[in-house]
């Protein structure tokens, strides 16, 4: 079997998202100046979530965080409110538009400390969730499971994601 790189091989073109690229630069930064020492790692985190929503049907992402994590260096949450796609034998239609969109975090209301006031009436493109303590980690006998669940007062579809970068320990 060749092997998969060798010193003299063509350089090849990578396209990045914006995310990817960031990330990148974080882990690199933090690499060149010694942050991580030797005995860590980062590890990028990425979910996405597309559907409807409404009061009763919620849009939730659940995630681990390894119980060797020692640090949350990000963790955002993005959205786009979309209208309510329907079908019928003439064809799909749109209707309303969720609003009113709550975050939940853990079980805690955190639309206003995130800015949103009782409800996001518009989509937000970076929502800092892992600066004020609010996902779990660090446990020394488990895993810890996170929870963010969005909802909207009106009918409408959510495409959401959560991006993040934490720091875990490799010595456990």
């Amino acid at each position: 079997m060749p092997p998969l790189w060798t010193p003299d091989a063509p350089a090849r073109s990578v396209e990045l998202s914006d995310f990817d690229r960031d990330t990148l630069e974080k882990i690199l930064f933090l690499g060149r100046r010694g942050f991580l020492g030797s005995n860590a790692i980062l590890m990028p985190f990425h979910a996405h979530h597309e559907d409807g929503l409404d009061a009763d049907t919620t849009a939730t992402f659940k995630f681990w965080l390894p119980r060797a994590t020692v640090q949350v260096v990000e963790m955002g949450l993005r959205f786009a409110l979309l209208p309510y796609r329907y079908y019928a034998a003439a064809g799909a239609s749109e209707g309303t538009t969720a609003t009113g969109v709550t975050v939940t975090i853990n079980g805690t209301d955190r639309t206003a400390a995130l800015g949103g006031g009782t409800g996001f009436t518009v989509g937000k493109n970076w929502l800092d969730v892992a600066t004020s303590g609010w996902l779990t980690f660090g446990a020394a006998d488990a895993d810890c499971l996170n929870t963010i669940v969005l909802t909207s007062t009106q009918n409408g579809r959510i495409r959401a994601q959560v991006d993040g970068l934490v720091m875990r320990s490799l010595g456990q």
